[in-house]
């Protein structure tokens, strides 16, 4: 045992060697995947919320439209969608609008067509119908 001004420490060899590079990495890797999983996630519950609001959906018609899980590719694509609606349709209104029986939907709701996951050829006919043609 050696004493350096008043510590005792134990020479009981080398120091400890730090981790190895290469596991270094992995666990870099590992929580990189971890914060995308999570910003992933993060954004997945935004947009299933503004879609949820915008349109005033139901659990049932949203386990209708997405199922159990819905992926992050097909929010943003419904998320879209619902920008376009949004565009022609007073955000307020559109809820009333989705649930009424009109011809441009062949007699039936848009709210069935979206449910069918066709929100986008929702929003799409809509645009057409709406828009100022002068």
């Amino acid at each position: 045992m050696a004493t350096t001004r008043g510590i005792t420490r134990a020479l009981s060899g080398p120091p400890p060697k730090p981790p190895a590079t290469a596991s270094l990495r992995a666990v870099g890797k590992i929580q990189e995947a971890k914060k995308s999983s999570d910003a992933q996630a993060s954004a997945a519950a935004t947009l299933a919320a503004t879609l949820k609001a915008g349109l005033e959906l139901s659990p049932r018609e949203w386990t209708a439209l997405f199922g159990p899980t819905a992926n992050l590719t097909e929010l943003q694509a419904a998320e879209e969608a619902l920008k376009r609606l949004w565009s022609v349709v007073r955000p307020e209104r559109l809820p009333i609008v989705i649930r009424r029986p009109v011809e441009l939907f062949g007699g039936r709701c848009a709210l069935d067509w979206i449910l069918e996951g066709r929100i986008a050829e929702v929003a799409d006919r809509y645009a057409a119908a709406l828009s100022y043609q002068g």
